[in-house]
């Protein structure tokens, strides 16, 4: 199917293969003229005499008339000559303002194959600086909730969303240390509600903390995981003891940086120097890491990317886990092993995008390129796929968004261009949709709001001091 690419800032985007094909009126055909009269206007859709004005007679009598129908367009009513009534006259909802079906594409109310459909809306304007953001359902709810990092209150503030996902019904704040940036929701402890990790500003590289998810989408005191140099961390579970487990990449480890592994995490007292199993030692710094079951066999994996800053050229890693570590509280990978190397590295991100079980790495670079490396079994690269942004990408995240149960990749450019690439796995990404946020995003979080089974993207814009919100709009 041949795609169109769109861009449009405030409108409902409609981009699916040939989907404005023979449609007059707004973008992708959102209110074409086929006759059928509004709230009004005088019948005369068979010929037959017109309808009198409010109070007489016709085919089709006006509103405050009577005719044959009697019925008035948006009374939600369906009356003979209406395809559909929903009670309103507003069109994109999946019955047009004139009680006509939309044409199929974006507005019908239906999720057709390969279609995107989000547009622009704003969520808020806040009075501190967004660094950064996350959403799941923190409380069981069922409804998504929102963490934004405030740079200047040195917090995090959960916003409860409503049932649509287009409101905050409620919020509440907590400490989150010094200067915070960007944030990650993991399952770090195997206990009831996911744990919050916060990147802070530091000297050399960044701080980690570390705020324990309670039940009811709270959040216990931060602690703090490192004081400073932090490139990169992730957990989860490499030796199947059952305990949760972390990786965080520094800068700085007396000479050399260091990925350091860190078993059975304890959120209420983290010390690396007394939990940490070992480390993969390597003469160039780890900008991006991340556990994954690469290989298939049940054990996460390492993969990580590393920068020559004197050659300005990032190489990409794996370290496959070892089972005959898997009960003991020791470094449990194989030396890593290098399959690749590209222009130096601007961000990462893990997922599983072509849908064979195995996490792939998606690698953004400086000049505006992408890198999809997809994992095959073994520990094996089955493909590199590239495509090209118009800048360079400053934020990576990947979501369902169209409904056909395997992630797209979103990626915000230092341009404030959101892009919506599809990856199949088969050939090189191909951008879907493109919506305009006005500046380079800080972060990108995606969930299902609606409950339509499709994705939102969530966006902090920091110069502007915004949260938008991009929304699934069928």
């Amino acid at each position: 199917m041949q795609r169109t690419i769109a861009m449009y800032t405030l409108s409902l985007v409609c981009v699916v293969g040939a989907c404005s094909e023979g449609m007059d009126g707004e973008a992708g055909g959102m209110n074409p003229t086929n006759g059928m009269q509004t709230a009004g206007s005088t019948g005369d859709t068979t010929g037959e005499t017109e309808g009198a004005t409010a109070g007489g007679t016709g085919t089709e009598g006006t509103a405050g008339g009577s005719g044959t129908s009697g019925g008035v367009c948006g009374d939600g009513m369906l009356d003979p000559g209406e395809a559909c009534d929903d009670g309103n006259l507003e069109d994109g909802d999946g019955c047009q303002a004139d009680c006509t079906l939309p044409p199929p594409g974006c507005g019908d109310g239906t999720v057709d194959p390969d279609e995107i459909c989000h547009a622009i809306e704003p969520l808020r304007v806040v009075d501190f600086t967004p660094t950064g953001i996350e959403a799941a359902d923190l409380d069981a709810d069922g409804r998504v909730d929102l963490v934004v990092s405030d740079l200047e209150g040195h917090a995090v503030h959960r916003w409860a969303l409503d049932a649509d996902g287009t409101a905050i019904e409620s919020e509440k704040s907590h400490p989150a240390g010094m200067s915070p940036l960007q944030l990650r929701l993991l399952d770090a402890d195997d206990v009831e509600g996911l744990d919050l990790f916060v990147l802070r500003e530091a000297t050399d590289a960044w701080g980690l903390s570390a705020l324990q998810g309670l039940p009811g989408g709270l959040f216990a005191a931060q602690t703090e995981v490192a004081a400073d140099a932090v490139l990169a961390f992730d957990a989860g579970h490499y030796d199947l003891d059952g305990a949760p487990d972390l990786i965080v990449s520094l800068s700085q480890f007396f000479t050399d940086p260091v990925l350091l592994v860190v078993t059975n995490l304890d959120l209420g007292d983290v010390n690396l120097a007394s939990q940490m199993a070992g480390g993969l030692n390597v003469y160039d710094e780890i900008p991006y890491a991340c556990l994954a079951d690469l290989d298939g066999d049940g054990r996460e994996d390492v993969a990580f990317v590393t920068t020559d800053e004197a050659t300005e050229v990032s190489s990409f890693y794996v370290a496959r886990s070892n089972p005959a570590y898997q009960d003991q509280d020791i470094l449990g990978f194989d030396p890593p092993v290098k399959v690749g190397s590209f222009p130096e590295a601007a961000g990462a991100h893990c997922a599983d995008l072509d849908g064979n079980g195995l996490e792939d790495f998606v690698v953004a670079h400086g000049d505006g390129s992408l890198t999809a490396v997809f994992m095959g079994a073994g520990l094996t690269v089955d493909r590199f796929a590239y495509t090209q942004l118009g800048a360079a990408a400053v934020a990576l995240a990947t979501g369902d968004v169209d409904a056909d149960g395997r992630p797209e990749l979103v990626a915000g450019d230092a341009d404030g261009t959101v892009h919506f690439f599809d990856v199949d796995g088969l050939g090189d990404p191909v951008e879907v949709l493109a919506l305009d946020v006005g500046e380079a995003p800080a972060q990108i979080a995606l969930a299902d709001a609606g409950e339509d089974g499709i994705d939102d993207v969530y966006v902090a814009l920091p110069a502007t001091r915004t949260i938008v919100a991009l929304r699934a709009r069928p």
